[in-house]
């Protein structure tokens, strides 16, 4: 059988915060492909992957939080 390109759509969770002393946001410059988080913090990226092949999918997010916030 001759090996075939696979597609697909990958989702990540990026946390989201439900206190207002923290905040997390996404990396653009660290997430690659570029991508951008719906309200319930799902990234979601349409992979195609040549045959035989890879790719590289990369997310990156920061976590702010307040000094008064304890237990992260």
């Amino acid at each position: 059988l001759e090996p075939l390109p696979a597609a697909f759509t990958l989702e990540e969770r990026v946390p989201v915060s439900e206190v207002q002393q923290v905040s997390i946001e996404l990396v653009p410059a660290g997430t690659k492909p570029a991508a951008q988080t719906d309200a319930q913090g799902i990234v979601t990226w349409k992979v195609n992957v040549p045959a035989r092949g890879t790719t590289k999918v990369q997310l990156s997010y920061r976590l702010i939080a307040s000094s008064s916030v304890q237990g992260l």
